[in-house]
This record gives C-alpha cells, structure tokens and sequence, in this order.
C-alpha cells in the first residue's frame, strides 16, 4: 500500500510500538518457503496465524498480496475505497479490518489454494464480496485491532507533547485527524 523507504519507517514504527504494547504481538513470515509475498505487502501477522500460513506454504505457493496492515495504512486504503481510487472495491473502517489484527491475508492465487489455507486454519471469509480474503480462525489469537490504533495514538503522543489524544485504542475523528496530520517518512521519536 505504501511503498517507499521513508513511507516504510512509519509502518515500521507502528509495528514496533505495538510490539512494545504486546511482545511478540506480530512476527514476521518473510522467506518462509512456498510464501510469495507481493512488493507492497508488510509481511507480518500473529504467530499462530502466521504458524498455519507457513504450513499451508509448506505444501503450495501461495501468492500473498495483503496482510498485517498499521492503522495507517488501513487509513489510506479506506480513504482511497471511499474517494473510488486505485480500483479499491472494499475496504473496512479504520479500527475493524481483520488485517489490522494480525490474522488476515489476501492471497492472489486464492482459488487454488482455498481447500489447503482450510487445512491450517484459515477461512475464506467473503467469498463473493472480497474472493482473496482469508482469515485465521482456528484459535490462539489475541484481538489487537484496538492496540493497532493504540500505537499510532502512543506515537503521536510521543512527538507532540502539546497537542495529545486520548491513549483509547478507539479509532474516531480525533484519531483521523491526527492520522492524515501524521509525517509519511515518521515519527522523529521511535518508540514509546
């Protein structure tokens, strides 16, 4: 979704601090054998959903296209869905996509591999609304929509000391705000 070095330390920043809110909130698949990853995919989810996404590679490729997305780029892309730019046909608010958690993934070859991402735990969710979507559901996960918006409302905090929001985990209008006010290569403090 945002693809250059500086537009990537913001995202890496978020992570990181939601990693400080919750240890090992997030883990990375990236390398993991039979896991292509797209150009603008953050290769990060949940460590149970990340488990049953390596053991469905194990036995095919699978194309992923999306997966763990910051409160900052869940942003971008509803406002992009909302505004009907980059051909974005859905798109959940800010604060409610399963991606945002940590146990969702597009996959881009989804109608191979649908029987085999079921096999390891993972659902195909929408199938006739968003037929790439796939969620893990086979347990040990932890809802972090609400930290995901906790760690941008932490960094924020962090870099403007006159000019706090609330620490919620709510995304709302104040949260939006401060989200489209925020410096696309980062914060200039890193980490709460």
């Amino acid at each position: 979704i945002i693809d250059t070095d500086d537009q990537l330390r913001l995202l890496k920043q978020l992570i990181a601090e939601q990693n400080c809110i919750r240890a090992n909130a997030l883990v990375s698949f990236s390398g993991k054998k039979g896991i292509s990853i797209g150009s603008n995919v953050y290769p990060y989810l949940e460590p149970k959903a990340a488990a049953g996404l390596e053991a469905a590679g194990a036995s095919s490729t699978l194309s992923v296209t999306s997966a763990f997305r910051t409160i900052a780029q869940q942003y971008l892309l509803y406002r992009w869905y909302q505004n009907g730019q980059c051909g974005i046909s859905l798109a959940a608010v800010p604060g409610n996509s399963n991606h945002e958690t940590g146990i969702a993934v597009d996959v881009g070859n989804y109608s191979s591999v649908i029987s085999l991402m079921s096999g390891h735990g993972w659902t195909h969710s929408y199938p006739s609304s968003d037929p790439v979507h796939f969620d893990y559901t086979a347990g040990g996960t932890t809802v972090l929509r609400s930290e995901s918006v906790l760690a941008f409302q932490r960094l924020w905090n962090l870099n403007n000391p006159g000019a706090k929001i609330a620490e919620d985990g709510d995304y709302g209008p104040i949260t939006a705000s401060k989200i489209a006010a925020s410096p696309a290569a980062g914060f200039a403090k890193a980490s709460t």
